[in-house]
C-alpha cells in the first residue's frame, strides 16, 4: 500500500511539472511526442492572445495524426476569434492534405463568421469524400437556413452513399421545409442506399408540418427497409401530433395519415429498436391524444360563448 501511495505521489509531481511546462510554452508542447500533451497544448493556445505564431502552430496542428488533436486545434482557432484565425481555417480548406481540409471544415461548423456558409459550400465539392462529409455536417451544425440550398443541390450530383447520408442528415439538422423536396427524391428513389433513406426519413420528420415533408414520410411507410418504415412511423406521429395541436392539419389530412399508419399496425418486422407495428401504434396514439385534446378545447370554447 505504501509503495502504491509513493507511486501516486510521484505521478502527481510529474504531472505538476508537466502542467508548468505546458503553461510556460504550449507552442513547444504542441510538438510533443505524446498525443495528450499536444491536445492539452492546443487547448491552452485557444485561451491565449492570438499571435501570429499561435495561429500558425494551430493551423499546422490541423494536420496532426491524432483526430482529437486536430479537433482541438480547430476549436482553438475558432475560439481565438480573429480575422487571422478565420483566414487560417479558410486557407486550410485549400490545403494539400485532405485531413487538414476536413479538420478545417469541421471547425468552421462551430464558428459565427458571416462568410462561413459559402466556404463550407465549396467543401461540398471537394475531391475527397471525407472533406465533403465534414463540410455537410458542419453546415448542419450551424443550423442556418442559408445552408439548405447548397446541401439540396449537392444531393443532385453526389454519388458517395456516405456523403449522401451526411447531406440528408445536415438537412434535418437545419430543419427548414425548403430541403423537403431533396429528401422526398431520396425516399422515392429505387437506387438509394438504406442508410441514406434512414437518414432522409429522420430529416423529413424534423421539418414540421410541410406538405412535401409529410409526403416523403408517407412514401417511406412503404419502404422495403424496416428501420426506414419504423422511423417514418415515429416521425409522422410527432409531426401530426404537433400539427393537430396547432390546428395546422385539416381533417382530411389527419384521416389520410391515420389510415396509412393503420395499415402498418400488424407489421411485425424488427427494425432493431422495436417492431414497425409498435411504432405505428405509438404514432396513432400520439395523433389520437392530440385530437382528443383539440376536441376538449373546442368544447370549452363553445360552452364559454
Amino acid at each position: 500500500m505504501l509503495a502504491l501511495l509513493d507511486r501516486l505521489r510521484s505521478l502527481g509531481r510529474r504531472r505538476s511539472r508537466s502542467d508548468r511546462s505546458l503553461a510556460q510554452d504550449p507552442l513547444l508542447a504542441l510538438a510533443a511526442a505524446e498525443p495528450r500533451r499536444r491536445w492539452e497544448a492546443a487547448e491552452a493556445l485557444g485561451a491565449m492572445a492570438a499571435q501570429e505564431q499561435t495561429v500558425a502552430a494551430l493551423t499546422q496542428a490541423l494536420n496532426d495524426p491524432e483526430p482529437f488533436v486536430r479537433w482541438q486545434a480547430g476549436r482553438s482557432l475558432v475560439a481565438l476569434n480573429t480575422e487571422e484565425s478565420f483566414q487560417a481555417l479558410a486557407d486550410s480548406l485549400q490545403a494539400p492534405s485532405p485531413v487538414q481540409r476536413a479538420a478545417a471544415a469541421e471547425a468552421l461548423g462551430h464558428s459565427l463568421w458571416p462568410a462561413v456558409i459559402p466556404l463550407l459550400a465549396e467543401a461540398l465539392t471537394d475531391a475527397d469524400a471525407g472533406v465533403r462529409v465534414a463540410g455537410a455536417l458542419a453546415l448542419g451544425r450551424l443550423r442556418r437556413a442559408e445552408g439548405t440550398p447548397y446541401l439540396a443541390a449537392a444531393l443532385q450530383t453526389e454519388t458517395s452513399p456516405g456523403v449522401r447520408w451526411a447531406l440528408t442528415r445536415a438537412l434535418g439538422m437545419i430543419g427548414v421545409p425548403t430541403g423537403a423536396q431533396a429528401l422526398y427524391n431520396c425516399l422515392v428513389s429505387q437506387w438509394e442506399e438504406p442508410q441514406v433513406r434512414r437518414s432522409a426519413v429522420w430529416a423529413a420528420g424534423r421539418m414540421g408540418w410541410d406538405a412535401t415533408a409529410v409526403a416523403a414520410l408517407l412514401a417511406a411507410l412503404a419502404d422495403p427497409d424496416a428501420p426506414t418504415r419504423w422511423q417514418a412511423c415515429l416521425s409522422l406521429g410527432s409531426v401530426m401530433q404537433e400539427a393537430v395541436r396547432r390546428g395546422l392539419a385539416d381533417r382530411a389530412a389527419v384521416a389520410a395519415v391515420r389510415e396509412e399508419l393503420g395499415r402498418l399496425r400488424e407489421d411485425g418486422a424488427n427494425a432493431g429498436q422495436g417492431l414497425v407495428g409498435e411504432a405505428a401504434a405509438q404514432a396513432l396514439a400520439q395523433i389520437e391524444a392530440a385530437l382528443w385534446a383539440r376536441r376538449g378545447k373546442e368544447k370549452e370554447r363553445k360552452e364559454s360563448r
